[in-house]
């Protein structure tokens, strides 16, 4: 929805994504086999994985322009059984060269990490972005398009 002067904005989106897990018969004989297989291993050397969906991401997104200046976005988790709030800030532009931003936001190191979940072309990113470059951190961030 937006303003008749463009100045107030407000979208709604979203994103999910979901695995689906498929055995088919024989697929959980493990016999000579590692133990790296889903389900409990009984006696007889099968594991007793049963077909699941299982939702990855459940992330509804409230975003938008306020007085043509003032950008927000608010995206919570739904996923894996919990509520958690994903992103949560508030972004001044003064002028294209000085953007104060303000809450709980992806640092600005890592383009794998920078990528919407929509965008990435697997569903997991990787080891290194999981593992070393930092996530999402509260607090007030100072950038800007310098040079154009």
């Amino acid at each position: 929805m937006e303003s008749a002067d463009g100045n107030h904005v407000i979208r709604f989106r979203g994103i999910i994504q979901a695995d689906h897990r498929l055995y088919f018969d024989g697929a959980n004989d493990i016999r000579n086999r590692s133990d790296q297989r889903a389900g409990d291993l009984d006696a007889d050397g099968f594991h007793e994985a049963s077909d699941s969906w299982y939702l990855r991401r459940l992330r509804p997104v409230m975003e938008g322009t306020l007085f043509g200046k003032y950008d927000f976005r608010f995206r919570p988790e739904f996923a894996g059984g919990t509520a958690t709030v994903v992103d949560a800030y508030l972004d001044a532009r003064f002028s294209p060269a000085f953007k104060v931003r303000a809450g709980k936001f992806k640092s600005f190191v890592g383009l794998e990490r920078l990528q919407s979940a929509s965008d990435i072309k697997f569903i997991e990113r990787s080891y290194v972005t999981n593992t070393v470059l930092p996530n999402r951190d509260l607090g007030i961030a100072v950038h800007g398009d310098i040079g154009g």
